[in-house]
């Protein structure tokens, strides 16, 4: 097993749960303040639109696999937030599952496949990083697919905590640079990706003035602004709890994980 910087450890124990992908979502949604709440309402309410986390995309409830997992990473957003080389929110085009490590016994029988879920992601701003906007990127996720390699399609295998995006859905995503590509975050306690709690289906369809306001509404991004604007404090507060910590000292000194747009840029 491939353990990443995180120091992700997974283990073996299996709870088999029934829960639709959209009340993971709300559950983790911030409570927005009520002049938020009244300007996102307007702006939905003159483009004739739905808010996207009322908007069911499965067409059947999903059978979710938990992975039991311990995660040695950040188990807050504030240390996930330094731990995160790029954080940007994006509208989820397409996300395809792959299985690269299948593991066989001396008969030939699978015993085990951990799935990996690669993302095409259109960048509509970024929190910290410079992603070229209104561009399809491609970022990537293990432990976490369709499928559990046999059967797939019928379970989503996931981290406990994560939060499934659904395309045409818009998200802050946290991700770090591994080999010069993009990798989402594994969960753990804190998740690594976030619904944008205002937007509409398709938010990178709109015209920019729209997107600004959606996403200037949104106290997720205005957190997790904070925390970037802050990374330096926080740094100092915690950084010597973080296994992470040599990492991201370089990144705030300039010298960190460089992204190798060649391999995250879609053409």
């Amino acid at each position: 097993m491939k353990i990443t910087r995180f120091g992700l450890v997974m283990l073996l124990s299996v709870t088999l749960i029934s829960l639709m992908a959209c009340k993971n979502e709300k559950s983790e949604q911030k409570e927005s303040t009520s002049t938020s709440i009244s300007q996102t309402k307007d702006i939905l309410a003159s483009l004739g639109l739905e808010n996207q986390n009322d908007v069911d995309t499965w067409e059947t409830p999903l059978s979710i696999l938990v992975l039991e997992s311990s995660y040695m990473g950040a188990s807050t957003l504030e240390g996930k937030t330094l731990e995160a080389d790029n954080i940007f929110v994006a509208t989820l085009e397409e996300m395809e599952t792959t299985y690269p490590n299948p593991v066989y016994d001396e008969n030939g029988k699978l015993i085990s496949n951990t799935p990996k879920t690669n993302f095409k992601l259109n960048v509509i701003d970024n929190l910290r990083g410079d992603l070229p906007t209104g561009e399809t990127i491609q970022a990537s996720r293990d432990y976490f697919g369709n499928g559990d390699g046999q059967e797939k399609g019928k379970f989503l295998t996931l981290i406990e905590n994560d939060i499934i995006p659904e395309v045409g859905k818009t998200y802050v995503f946290l991700t770090f640079v591994l080999d010069g590509e993009l990798a989402i975050l594994p969960g753990g306690e804190a998740p690594s990706n976030f619904p944008l709690e205002n937007a509409p289906m398709n938010l990178d369809k709109q015209t920019r003035s729209v997107v600004e306001d959606i996403v200037d509404s949104s106290t997720k991004v205005e957190e997790i602004e904070k925390q970037v604007e802050n990374e330096k404090e926080t740094f100092d507060k915690i950084g010597d709890t973080m296994l992470s910590a040599p990492e991201i000292q370089a990144r705030i000194e300039g010298h960190g994980n460089k992204l190798d747009m060649n391999k995250v840029i879609i053409k």
